[in-house]
């Protein structure tokens, strides 16, 4: 698995260099089509039960994004979640267009846990310095997202009929259960890039990130914890990640980190992270949508 560190930042920014390079002709050369490209063929029927972590991010506001904006949008940010995923022994179990929902699994609870909040923080993270900044660059309306995370058993299965004589495959792979059902209702319910995650997955958080669980209650909340009467707990995880050093492009963005002190604790993010001083006047109209002349 990936650590965070300056040389994983730098492979980060390599491969979205990568994937924007040329985006904007290649989207130009979208034609019309008739079918949809055939999924690869997988055994229907099977499954299999597994104890995992559960993320669904989403982007919000995607439908108020249109045409060649909207796919552009989607073009920057969804391979680079998924990028984020895989760097973290991540599974992704399906795109939804402008989300995606990812299984992190393993012999260790607690790693898998780690893994899906490491993958969180990182998507933040990205999305604040490289991201953003590069659709500000092009003229293109910043991202807002949500992320909700739970752990739980699962049953991952092939879901659908055969091919037979269709041209594509009729089937897809889904995760069933409550932690997905839960995670996918606090990605729903949580603020605007913001991470919410249920109890059963604060419970297995390292024990130095339990600080940074702060308890939040969605609104028409109808799970119960397990052999209670009691609403289940869902939190406010606000830890991000350490400062390290990045490309020059990068430091003009707000970003509302805060360096990590000697012991490689998390620290949470300023009370009012959007509060600018007047030397930051250009990032205030970069802010604002404004186009620097």
């Amino acid at each position: 698995m990936r650590t965070w560190n300056r040389e994983y930042w730098f492979y980060l920014t390599e491969q979205f260099r990568a994937l924007t390079k040329d985006l904007k002709s290649k989207l130009m050369g979208v034609v019309a089509g008739r079918v949809m490209p055939s999924a690869d063929l997988i055994p229907i029927g099977s499954a299999r039960k597994v104890n995992a972590a559960v993320l669904f991010f989403d982007i919000r506001g995607s439908s108020n994004r249109s045409g060649l904006v909207a796919l552009y949008t989607l073009d920057v940010v969804i391979p680079m979640v998924m990028r984020i995923v895989h760097d973290h022994d991540g599974y992704i179990e399906k795109n939804t267009g402008d989300g995606v929902m990812a299984i992190f699994t393993g012999g260790d609870e607690q790693k898998a846990s780690k893994a899906a909040l490491e993958s969180a923080m990182v998507c933040f993270s990205v999305l604040r310095y490289a991201i953003n900044p590069h659709l500000i660059q092009v003229d293109l309306p910043s991202v807002d997202v949500r992320i909700g995370i739970d752990f739980g058993e699962i049953l991952v299965a092939r879901i659908g009929v055969p091919q037979a004589s269709a041209r594509q495959d009729r089937s897809f792979l889904t995760a069933i259960g409550h932690a997905a059902n839960i995670a996918c209702r606090l990605q729903e319910q949580a603020d605007t890039n913001q991470i919410w995650v249920g109890d059963a997955l604060r419970l297995r958080a390292p024990q130095e990130w339990q600080r940074f669980f702060n308890r939040v209650f969605p609104t028409e909340w109808t799970w119960i914890s397990s052999g209670t009467t009691n609403p289940y707990p869902a939190w406010h995880f606000d830890a991000v990640l350490p400062e390290i050093q990045r490309p020059p492009f990068a430091s003009t963005i707000l970003t509302g980190l805060r360096p990590l002190p000697s012991a490689g604790l998390l620290l949470p993010p300023p009370s009012t992270p959007s509060d600018l001083t007047p030397q930051n006047s250009i990032l205030a109209a970069l802010l604002k949508g404004k186009r620097l002349s």
